[in-house]
């Protein structure tokens, strides 16, 4: 097959970065080209050896790997999961991108299935909890949603993950994310710092973005919002990505996927998530919290506490959750009256005990009382006469 009527087209596109041979072919393909893709790479690497040169330089890396001391590194295991057991997520990020004529720095949500390796992808402006959790609940969408799913560091998911003099691990949550897991049921793995292994296999998905669909690609006039290019990232990852033959399963994930479905729970019949942050306040000693400039009553315990509340929407009626960490301490439904204040009467009965007491003793010899006679009233004159008899 002649690809000599392609060669100005392939020598642009290497021009401008895209020197993965997948993609290129991907590209011809769309153009009329019916051959193979051994035929392209024999052509790219006979024909065209000027022009097509590998992104990086092997030499490089492993002359900087023969200056380390493998023997203070600890060798890597792969480690697969069963069907719907985990899932991984990470951001890619790729620097500064136009966007309708505005710089703006650009992200990548990256989920992928520990077993099948199907893949979910959406591109950001932002990496915010409300951008965060919103992914989220489009991955679940497309794919399900697993038993756990393992993060790095990040301030959305993970506040701080600290080793103890025990040898394990102090993990502190992100209170707003740890509800939002609890909603949809999966467990957060925190991944320990500086260890990009222990999920190679986002890691490894980011970098299949970078270097194939990625590749070649900015922010153009021709391209009037961020919806549109997920649109073209949607069709890649179906296309591409879950349909290619995976070199570590064999297998196309989009198969994978198909047998691992079943095992993957999906919210089909549950409202999204309401995405809105939680606010931080401080409860007064008579036990109350404002929100929106409305008091709310909390337990005695947690007077004069850090806490921390969050409006939710269930199936139509709003409501306030409290939590103190990340437990949820109260619930109560929104006041839309202004200067309000909402009260469980269940908050202060343990306050009250010795007066409930008391009111049980006063009520009880009200009652002794009843069974005496009643004393008629009658005038001192009376009583003065009685004297005198």
């Amino acid at each position: 097959i002649d690809l000599n009527p392609f060669r100005k087209y392939l020598i642009l596109r290497i021009g401008k970065g895209v020197f993965n041979g997948q993609r290129l072919f991907l590209e011809l393909k769309d153009q009329g080209f019916n051959g193979s893709y051994e035929t392209l790479y024999r052509y790219l690497r006979n024909n065209l050896s000027n022009y097509w040169i590998k992104p990086y330089n092997k030499s490089h890396f492993y002359n900087k790997r023969s200056a380390i001391n493998l023997s203070n590194y600890k060798r890597a295991v792969r480690f697969e999961t069963e069907p719907g057991q985990q899932a991984q997520v990470d951001w890619g990020h790729f620097k500064t991108v136009i966007l309708n004529e505005q710089k703006k720095k650009l992200y990548c949500f990256v989920f992928v299935l520990g077993y099948s390796r199907a893949t979910y992808i959406e591109f950001t402006t932002s990496e915010d909890l409300s951008v965060f959790e919103d992914c989220h609940i489009n991955a679940f969408k497309a794919l399900g949603i697993p038993d756990r799913i393992v993060y790095d560091n990040t301030k959305t998911a993970i506040l701080f993950n600290r080793k103890t003099s025990d040898g394990k691990r102090n993990i502190g949550f992100n209170s707003n994310f740890f509800d939002f897991a609890r909603y949809y049921g999966f467990e957060i793995i925190a991944s320990p710092p500086y260890w990009p292994r222990n999920k190679g296999k986002v890691e490894a998905g980011v970098k299949y973005v970078r270097n194939n669909f990625m590749q070649g690609v900015k922010f153009t006039k021709n391209i009037s919002s961020l919806e549109e290019f997920n649109k073209q990232a949607s069709i890649w990852i179906n296309q591409v990505a879950n349909n290619r033959i995976h070199s570590t399963t064999g297998e196309k994930p989009q198969d994978r996927w198909l047998k691992e479905k079943m095992f993957l729970r999906f919210a089909n019949n549950l409202p999204d998530y309401q995405v809105s942050p939680s606010v931080t306040r401080y409860s007064t000693k008579d036990q109350f919290i404002q929100y929106k400039k409305s008091s709310y009553s909390v337990p005695k315990e947690y007077a004069w506490r850090k806490l921390f509340i969050k409006e939710i929407n269930l199936q139509g009626n709003k409501l306030v959750n409290i939590y103190f960490q990340n437990e949820l301490i109260t619930q109560h439904a929104l006041c839309t009256k202004k200067g309000k204040s909402v009260e469980n009467p269940l908050h202060f009965k343990q306050n009250f005990k010795d007066t409930d007491i008391s009111s049980k003793t006063k009520c009880d010899q009200e009652n002794q009382w009843k069974n005496y006679p009643e004393i008629p009233v009658r005038p001192f004159e009376y009583y003065d006469q009685l004297l005198k008899d």
